[in-house]
This record gives C-alpha cells, sequence and structure tokens, in this order.
C-alpha cells in the first residue's frame, strides 16, 4: 500500500512539474516576443523622425543628405520586414503585416514626391500634408504592435496567474501531507 501510494505521489509530482514548466516557457516565450516588439516600435519610431528629417532636408536643398536619409529609412524598413519572419510575423497576423505593407507602399509614393520635391525650385506647399499622412500609417504600424502587446501581456498574467495558483496548491497540500 506504501508503495502504491509513493508512485501516485510521484506521478502527480510529475504532471505538477510539467504544468509548472509549461506556464514559465509561456512566459519566456512571451518576453522575447516583446522584446522584438519593442525592437520594432522603436524602428517605427525612428521612421516617423526620420520622414520629418526628409522633409526637412528638402526644405533647406541639403540633398546630399537627403540621400543618406533615404537610404537609412530604407535599411529602417528592412529592418521591420525582417521582424516579421521572425518571432513577430509568426504570431502577429493581418493587422500588423497589413499595417507594414501599408507602409511601404507609402513610401514608395512619399519617396517619389521627396525627389520631387528636392528637384523643384520650391517646395510643394502639401509636402508637409503629405508627410503627416505618411506618418499616421507609421502610428498605425505602431499601434498594431501595441494592440498585439496588450494581448500578449494578459496572456502572460493569465500563466502566471495559474502558476501561482499551482504554487498555492502544491503549499496546501505539502502541509496536509
Amino acid at each position: 500500500m506504501p508503495n502504491h501510494l509513493l508512485r501516485k505521489f510521484i506521478a502527480f509530482t510529475i504532471v505538477w512539474l510539467l504544468f509548472a514548466l509549461l506556464f514559465v516557457g509561456i512566459t519566456l516565450s512571451i518576453t522575447w516576443r516583446l522584446e522584438d516588439r519593442g525592437m520594432a516600435i522603436n524602428e517605427a519610431g525612428s521612421l516617423r523622425k526620420q520622414s520629418y528629417l526628409m522633409v526637412a532636408l528638402v526644405q533647406a536643398g541639403d540633398s546630399k543628405n537627403l540621400s543618406k536619409a533615404i537610404n537609412e529609412f530604407e535599411l529602417k524598413m528592412q529592418d521591420l520586414a525582417r521582424l516579421k519572419h521572425g518571432s513577430l510575423g509568426s504570431e502577429i497576423q493581418n493587422q500588423y503585416l497589413q499595417q507594414l505593407n501599408t507602409v511601404q507602399a507609402g513610401f514608395v509614393s512619399f519617396k517619389t514626391q521627396i525627389l520631387a520635391a528636392q528637384n523643384a525650385n520650391s517646395v510643394p506647399a502639401d509636402l508637409l500634408l503629405e508627410t503627416q499622412a505618411f506618418v499616421n500609417n507609421i502610428n498605425e504600424l505602431v499601434k498594431s504592435i501595441e494592440y498585439e502587446n496588450t494581448r500578449s501581456i494578459q496572456n502572460m498574467r493569465k500563466a502566471q496567474f495559474l502558476l501561482m495558483f499551482m504554487m498555492v496548491i502544491t503549499a496546501l497540500m505539502a502541509l496536509l501531507l
């Protein structure tokens, strides 16, 4: 009889530990994805700044630095595109990818307007309005990432709550035994 009880206790402990490891693994996985999303939010914020910088360079007539700013913008866009193939793309479905595609398509038009304004004698009056519309697309990209962050944090809290619940039950069982 004691041997039978010992086997049940060991089996229960193994199952209990597997659940605990599962919940810890879930929180670690979410934490790693949040790091990637934080990097994506920083990159997108940098894109906003870069957009206004390009307009300022056009207004100043600084074509040398404008080409460098355009190249830097394109590199940051490539970084964001790479993230969709990493941990961001594996879980963030339509909203992030749609917004990223919108920003990428918007940049083609924005770049064309910037280059046209650079070659013109005067800066078009609607360039700032077009820049603001483009930056609004970038803002929507950031919102989509932040939405996913909120959803993941809620899932992580649920996993942590279940882990804490398991620890309380384990403590009670240890006291009873």
